[in-house]
């Protein structure tokens, strides 16, 4: 089954930086979304560093205002950060403005955890 997204939600969509890879370079991301506890993530951090590994982590906001540390350890140890909402909703089954707070409110705790204005 298809899934269809209201006019607004692909309109923001749109109206955001979407970035991807070189088409001509063979390369793949590591990637990991945070949404649980801390302990699994410090782990996951001290291996990645251990053999120098860069990762992507897709952290739902509410996780990043509980622990803002590890958020500032990912972007401290070379990892990028990905929005993956605050509360982890099916977007196709809400609003598209509680889509668009999800993302905001996630960008805004991201923000918020490493000191970015």
């Amino acid at each position: 089954m298809a899934r269809e997204y209201p006019s607004e939600t692909i309109e923001y969509l749109a109206t955001h930086r979407v970035r991807s890879g070189d088409p001509q370079k063979r390369a793949m991301s590591l990637t990991f979304d945070c949404e649980s506890n801390a302990q699994n993530t410090t782990r996951m951090l001290d291996t990645l560093r251990e053999h120098k590994v860069p990762a992507i982590f897709f952290m739902l906001g509410r996780y990043v205002y509980q622990y803002p540390e590890l958020a500032q350890r990912m972007v401290a140890d070379g990892h990028e950060l990905g929005n993956h909402s605050f509360f982890h909703p099916l977007f196709t089954a809400i609003s598209p403005v509680t889509a668009t707070l999800e993302i905001t409110f996630t960008e805004s705790a991201v923000d918020w955890a490493l000191g970015r204005h």
